[in-house]
């Protein structure tokens, strides 16, 4: 049985006489994937920070079982004077991690997205869409079992969507997940449970399964061995190191092509639905 590593229990939240939030029953599990979607203003945001613990409900409980929460802001703060390089080694300080494991892992993930070029440059000088790359690499730092993301793909590029989306298949353990978003791809892509606020209320709360996939993460000799194989969706990470997406129910054969064709598997990971 998974366990519940956040609990909202009758919840409401009244900000300036204004009720945002109301009768809120939901749950986190460990290892979920969960897109919160609604229209602007029904409070996806407001749910979030309460499930981080940003303010406690007006009414009903919030439980976290939880050490770390690692939490990305839909608007990063633009008067951040440090350098990218030094917020990060400042916020994975902050979350118990050392100097020389955030060192390697900062040039890795800014690699990943794209940003070594402004590991250097005060995030006041940093676009939008570059400041949102850092909420996210400061949010990973900190090693958390949950990870709570408010429009996370909001301002980036094409390339560092498809990173984000390459990178949370591989996301180890039983982290859980809940991120708001309006972007249909990103909901199908990166979700198991989708649930959907109107007025301040939940109104769905769904499970986003359909088939179950699974992730190969494979060394290939020769991109030309995949695109011999019919039908199968891949993404590059590395000069020969692919991850390959396959429906469960097909996997061993695919499996079984791989290996005759010399590629070494990595790993494999299973998701129920889109992810």
């Amino acid at each position: 049985m998974n366990k519940h590593m956040i609990e909202l229990n009758k919840a409401e939240k009244n900000i300036k006489g204004k009720m945002i939030l109301t009768n809120i029953n939901l749950k986190l599990d460990e290892g979920e994937r969960a897109a919160i979607i609604g229209h602007n203003g029904s409070g996806k945001s407001t749910l979030l920070k309460l499930m981080a613990g940003f303010f406690e409900p007006t009414a009903g409980s919030v439980k976290r079982r939880t050490k770390k929460i690692g939490f990305v802001p839909e608007h990063f703060p633009d008067q951040n004077r440090f350098r990218m390089r030094e917020f990060l080694l400042s916020a994975g300080r902050m979350g118990g991690r050392t100097k020389s494991e955030l060192e390697e892992e900062i040039e890795d993930y800014a690699e990943l997205f794209n940003a070594e070029g402004f590991l250097e440059t005060p995030l006041k000088n940093c676009s939008k869409g570059t400041m949102q790359k850092a909420g996210i690499i400061q949010a990973l730092l900190l090693q958390p079992d949950v990870l709570l993301l408010d429009e996370p793909l909001t301002g980036l590029d094409e390339e560092a969507q498809q990173a984000f989306l390459r990178y949370l298949p591989g996301l180890k353990g039983k982290m859980a997940i809940a991120f708001t978003a309006h972007e249909n791809f990103l909901v199908r892509e990166a979700a198991d449970r989708v649930i959907e606020l109107e007025n301040g209320s939940v109104v769905s709360d769904v499970n986003n399964v359909a088939e179950a996939v699974k992730y190969i993460k494979a060394l290939v000799p020769h991109i030309s061995i995949l695109k011999e194989l019919p039908a199968v969706q891949y993404s590059q990470l590395d000069h020969n190191l692919f991850i390959i997406k396959e429906a469960a129910s097909a996997s061993d054969v695919l499996l079984k092509s791989l290996l005759d064709s010399g590629c070494s598997i990595v790993e494999v990971i299973e998701r129920g639905g889109a992810l």
